[in-house]
């Protein structure tokens, strides 16, 4: 458990690196662009805007956006986590008591729903989310 926020908080830390460390490409980039971090087992899109996407072999999946805040489910635990641009942890369901409450899965729109009216969609845009309705809007 305590590797896999490790692995997050590096995720959420060292990714942005990753592309200012990387070698000059050709003149024209291809977006998005798909690696795999094979010390996670997870695949990455990442888009131009600096939005990535994290679809991990377990079935745990994550987002990490332009300013470096990013947010992660754990498939193994049931747990989600949200991480601020710093790499702090803002939110974990575990600590908070939210465990395993997976919701709904509506198959029409790829998202989850959760008793509370919050989605979490598989695919799609990068969102924004709404505080005030606790949904990310796409």
């Amino acid at each position: 458990m305590m590797l896999r926020r490790l692995c997050i908080v590096v995720f959420a830390v060292l990714a942005p690196l990753a592309s200012v460390l990387a070698s000059p490409a050709a003149a024209q980039e291809e977006w998005p662009q798909y690696s795999r971090d094979d010390a996670l087992g997870c695949d990455v899109t990442t888009y131009e805007d600096g939005f990535a996407e994290l679809l991990c072999d377990d079935g745990s999946s994550g987002a990490q956006f332009a300013d470096g805040s990013a947010n992660f489910f754990d498939n193994s635990t049931g747990c989600e986590y949200q991480i601020d641009a710093e790499g702090t942890i803002t939110y974990d369901s575990c600590a908070t008591g939210d465990e395993g409450d997976q919701g709904v899965y509506d198959d029409a729109t790829g998202c989850w729903i959760y008793d509370d009216g919050s989605e979490w969609c598989d695919e799609g845009d990068q969102g924004v989310y709404d505080d005030a309705t606790g949904c990310w809007i796409y």
